[in-house]
């Protein structure tokens, strides 16, 4: 019996032994080891942390798997990669469900592609100033991650780095990137943007489908905006896309429901800069948004068609810096009622308002000399034309016959100029000298009005044969030699009875 026992305690101790020795296996040495021979690693599998620590550059795996700390995939919910380690190899922390954070030392210089896709639940993590570059799909589907800060020495985010981060809302990019590639931070939920001045291209689908986003900011710097940058973005009510945007992609503000201002330069049309397609068995179509009344044109050579049959715009700017303006540019846009031209157009294009029923006013250059018959047919509500020059220059535009503008009320936005300059007026006995210069081009008769107290005395007929620059003397012959305040003034047609001199008094010249 005795003998039995002993030998039960005897297998009993020798299965503790094995148990023991299974529990040091496991939790012991295999929490542990060397990577690449300069990378140590370690596992605590009671705080669930990840411990790399070492110097230089990690080794990329093939595949996940390949990783000495795999085995822990599931289990692991803080990282700390310690001071000396230089880059996050490639899928080295892919599906990591369980992390929560990370901890990167300052000697990172890079996170490689798919370095802490589908991390599931981090929701921390801060990018060392060092860094210079973030991998393809580094960040990818890390869906609790809220914000990030780029640091200044990363000039590219690559494409879909923080893809379907769908609860990212706040983004910081220091000053030194100069691209966002492709869908980078696309689907995520960024309330607001301010992109750095650095900036230069932002690359297709950057920022699709930011529902959340509702203001957008693009530097002064951006020379190229891609495909679809912003495509969906329907919390943003205006753009401005600035002048050194030389490249511009299909439809980047596609999609924006709520849009309803844009400026832009003239080198693609609203359709394709603004526009949503719509697909519809073997039907295809580009609708505007409803909303989108106001739209301000900066610069460059505006295209053929830029706005053609766009309803619902009823403001158009076109700013000083715009070169020329394509052919029937606003046609059919029966929705538009105001238009300001503030370029030093000499001509419209042609047929570039028709049919803009609803147009009220337009604002004219001075630099203008043709308007063609066809540029305002059926703008039949058109009332106010703002001049910007006087009425004499209007004179010498030429309107071919369109009876909307010459119906039209013409404002002059500068004052007329003299055509003739009255320097004194004389008098002795019954005779007054008005001696007059002239001073601008005028082809109206000369008429000559001298006045009492503000009472008519006479007026007078000249002859006109009087070049820019010459000076000649006019008498008048008058009743009432008691008078002691007479003045004159100049006209230079019957038909309009404009001004074409100010008025000079007797005590004036004396």
């Amino acid at each position: 019996m005795k003998k039995k026992l002993k030998r039960t305690v005897n297998f009993i101790t020798v299965l503790i032994l094995l148990l023991l020795m299974s529990v040091v296996t496991i939790y012991g040495a295999d929490n542990s080891g060397t990577y690449g021979g300069n990378i140590s690693w370690e596992f605590d599998e009671y705080d669930k942390t990840l411990t790399l620590s070492g110097n230089g550059h990690m080794n990329f795996q093939s595949s996940v798997s390949g990783y000495p700390w795999y085995s822990f995939q599931q289990e692991v919910k803080h990282l700390i990669v310690e001071e000396g380690i230089t880059n996050i190899p490639r899928t080295a922390f892919e599906d990591y469900k369980n992390i929560e954070s990370v901890s990167l030392p300052e000697s990172l210089l890079d996170i490689e592609h798919y370095a802490f896709t589908r991390c599931d639940k981090l929701n921390k993590i801060e990018l060392p100033k060092n860094l210079i570059s973030i991998g393809v799909n580094a960040f990818n589907s890390c869906i609790n991650l809220r914000n990030i800060a780029i640091p200044e020495g990363v000039t590219e985010i690559s494409a879909e780095a923080f893809a379907e981060c769908s609860n990212l809302k706040t983004v910081s990019i220091s000053n030194g990137t100069e691209t966002i590639s492709s869908s980078a931070f696309a689907n995520t939920a960024i309330t607001s943007l301010e992109l750095p001045d650095s900036l230069r291209t932002i690359g297709s689908y950057a920022f699709s489908g930011c529902n959340g986003m509702t203001e957008i900011t693009i530097p002064n710097n951006v020379e190229t905006i891609g495909d679809s940058a912003f495509y969906g973005c329907n919390g943003v009510s205006g753009i401005i896309i600035p002048d050194s945007v030389t490249n511009i992609g299909q439809q980047p503000f596609g999609g924006i429901a709520n849009l309803t201002s844009i400026t832009m330069p003239g080198i693609k049309t609203l359709e394709e800069v603004c526009g949503t397609t719509y697909i519809s068995g073997n039907n295809t179509w580009i609708e505007l948004p409803d909303s989108l009344t106001a739209v301000t044109i900066t610069s460059g050579e505006v295209v053929k068609t830029f706005a053609r049959g766009c309803k619902n715009i009823r403001n158009v700017t076109i700013g000083k810096n715009v070169s020329s303006i394509g052919e029937k540019a606003f046609y059919d846009c029966t929705g538009l009622q105001n238009v300001q031209i503030e370029c030093a157009l000499t001509s419209l294009s042609k047929d570039m308002f028709y049919n803009c029923s609803s147009l009220k006013s337009i604002s004219l250059p001075e630099s203008i000399e043709t308007i063609s018959a066809g540029d305002f047919e059926k703008c039949n509500r058109l009332k106010d034309v703002y001049y910007g020059s006087s009425r004499y220059k209007w004179r010498s535009v030429n309107t071919n016959g369109n009876t909307v503008i010459e119906k039209a009320n013409i404002h002059y936005l500068k004052t007329e100029p003299l055509a003739y300059r009255i320097n004194s007026v004389t008098q002795n006995g019954n005779n007054v000298t008005i001696d007059i210069t002239k001073d601008y081009q005028c082809d109206g008769p000369l008429l000559v009005a001298t006045y009492n107290n503000g009472a008519l005395v006479k007026v007078i007929l000249s002859d006109i044969n009087m070049s820019i620059g010459e000076n000649k003397q006019i008498s008048v012959m008058i009743d009432d030699t008691d008078v002691t305040d007479i003045s004159a003034f100049v006209w230079d047609s019957f038909d309009s009875m404009i001004p074409a001199s100010n008025n000079c008094r007797k005590s004036d010249a004396e």
